[in-house]
């Protein structure tokens, strides 16, 4: 049986160094213990016993998730963000033996590693390229495009693709996403035309972003945590937001949203500027106009408040406003060609 959570105060500074204010240390100790005594040595133990596709691929992926959670962890504790670049080799590894096993699994070379349409493998994958940048790990993205190169999500989402693009020649343009909510927000902020708009845009990211995550397996996880180390909270961070705003140079001084990585993106910036924007030879314009504005371009417009599609409009009409729609604020999108 769990106990609820020890209300005394242990002597240490712990509560100064840590980075979100759910965590407690009796928590963060045990669960750490736990995990480095246990299942670190149970997987070192068992791996070799395994020999079908379906169960290394299994046990490898879960063991990814397993060691990235617990770089969460470490982060959301206040731990020093020097140790924590090696972890993603190993972390990364345990992706690619699992991706390695579940391709001879189901006899596919292309078969991918993440399955981004389920909303908690999208927030790790994306989570994993958003660290690697922060982290200057550049090395490291390759490899993970590797984990679903070939497949039906290569080349295929909107996000994945703009943090792909500094790193990798050739990335496609796209204006799609698997999981427009809470997602959306955050592509705006590439797309601001002044320094104010992208922060703003940003911004509205962190609002949503918390909201977002409802279905995956970790929302509201701090409610469960005890003393023993059990609850299953590692953090909540939109390590993309991060990203983002150190791609872009988004000037992050007045954010105070606790889901945001400020510490990651003033790490990433020390160690140096963003690489060029490498998805095109020239710069592509996406353009967008909010409601109430007369339209900039004729063409085919799309809004994320628009549900039933979106419409073509022609230049200096005045684009209207989606009442009563989920986003709030209605902004259009030009598409360079119409569906």
């Amino acid at each position: 049986m769990t106990q609820p959570p020890s209300l005394f105060n242990l002597p240490s500074d712990f509560e100064k160094r840590k980075r979100q204010p759910f965590l407690f240390e009796n928590y963060y100790r045990n669960y750490m213990q736990w995990f480095q005594e246990g299942i670190v040595i149970d997987f070192k133990e068992d791996i070799p016993e395994l020999t079908s596709p379906d169960r290394l691929a299994l046990a490898w992926h879960t063991h990814g998730n397993m060691l990235l959670d617990a770089l969460y962890l470490r982060y959301t504790a206040g731990e020093s963000i020097n140790d924590l670049p090696v972890m993603l080799d190993e972390i990364i590894q345990c992706y690619e033996e699992g991706g390695k096993h579940v391709r001879l699994q189901y006899a596919d070379p292309t078969y991918p590693a993440f399955d981004l349409a389920y909303l908690d493998d999208y927030v790790r994958y994306v989570g994993l390229l958003s660290l690697a940048i922060l982290l200057h790990r550049e090395d490291l993205i390759p490899r993970l495009h590797g984990l679903i190169v070939g497949s039906e999500y290569d080349q295929d989402d909107a996000l994945v693709e703009e943090l792909l693009s500094r790193y990798l020649p050739g990335r496609p343009y796209l204006d799609t996403f698997y999981h427009d909510e809470p997602y959306e927000p955050l592509l705006d902020a590439t797309a601001g035309d002044t320094a104010e708009e992208r922060l703003a845009d940003l911004k509205t990211y962190l609002k949503k972003w918390y909201g977002g995550m409802k279905g995956t397996g970790w929302y509201n996880a701090h409610k469960g945590m005890t003393d023993e180390g059990m609850g299953g909270y590692f953090g909540y961070w939109a390590w993309e937001a991060g990203a983002i705003a150190y791609l872009h140079g988004i000037n992050d001084t007045t954010i105070d949203s606790m889901y945001y990585p400020k510490d990651l993106v003033a790490y990433a910036r020390a160690g140096g500027p963003p690489p060029a924007d490498l998805s095109a030879a020239e710069p592509v314009l996406r353009l967008r106009c909010e409601a109430g504005q007369p339209c900039p371009r004729s063409g085919y417009w799309t809004s994320p408040a628009c549900k039933g599609g979106g419409r073509q409009f022609q230049q200096g009409e005045v684009m209207p406003v989606i009442e009563g729609n989920a986003w709030g604020a209605t902004i259009w999108y030009w598409e360079e060609t119409g569906q």
